[in-house]
């Protein structure tokens, strides 16, 4: 990603340009740059080209947008939820199944809450595993859409009301953030998508989407 300081007109190397954090920094005059708010115009925003490897399907005309990405499918943190679902289940069901047949009600009744995290886990997995994920940008609207198992559910917002387009913490792994591309807007909503992308993927889509916004 080329960016050309506007403070001094130097071209920042790539190497002080943090995409993820929308920053860059000019060592000749010793500016850091807002990326989202500086007021570049969209020829100094290069494109980061599309990993090769990437699955996500695109398509960019002058006046809209789209993204479609697959489901995570058996890979990475699917994984994770789907060992820690059948552990954690297991182990409540048979706790739970203990106390009904002990009689024990306060027991059983403990049991329950274990049950809907059990569930909730179960649901996280299956999302990664089949959920699809649809962004459409165009100049009036701003949409995404999640599907899963044939259902789709949608947030819509104004492309008007845009206001900021930057990564930003979805949730947390261990106590480490872990991003997305988010976009905000002057109602103060909010739509974050891509937190199960890799890295060079979420730098592509940024930057396609900033140069779009600020084109």
């Amino acid at each position: 990603m080329e960016i050309r300081c506007p403070h001094c007109q130097v071209e920042v190397p790539a190497d002080d340009i943090n995409i993820g954090k929308g920053m860059a920094h000019c060592k000749p005059c010793n500016q850091v740059i807002d990326i989202c708010h500086s007021g570049l115009e969209s020829e100094d925003l290069a494109l980061v080209e599309k990993p090769e490897s990437s699955r996500v399907e695109s398509y960019v005309t002058p006046d809209e947008m789209g993204f479609i990405l697959p489901p995570l499918g058996f890979r990475g943190i699917t994984l994770f939820f789907l060992l820690f679902t059948i552990v954690w289940n297991v182990s409540t069901w048979l706790g739970f199944i203990a106390t009904l047949k002990s009689g024990d009600l306060g027991g059983t009744f403990f049991q329950v809450p274990f049950l809907g995290v059990g569930a909730i886990t179960f649901c996280i997995f299956l999302y990664l595993l089949k959920a699809e994920v649809a962004i459409l940008i165009n100049r009036d609207e701003i949409s995404l859409s999640r599907t899963i198992l044939g259902k789709s559910f949608n947030k819509l917002c104004r492309y008007g009301d845009l206001e900021d387009v930057s990564m930003v913490e979805c949730y947390r792994k261990n106590h480490v953030p872990v991003y997305g591309i988010g976009l905000k807007f002057k109602t103060g909503r909010q739509i974050k998508f891509g937190s199960t992308l890799k890295e060079a993927e979420k730098q592509w889509i940024l930057s396609e989407v900033l140069r779009f916004w600020k084109g």
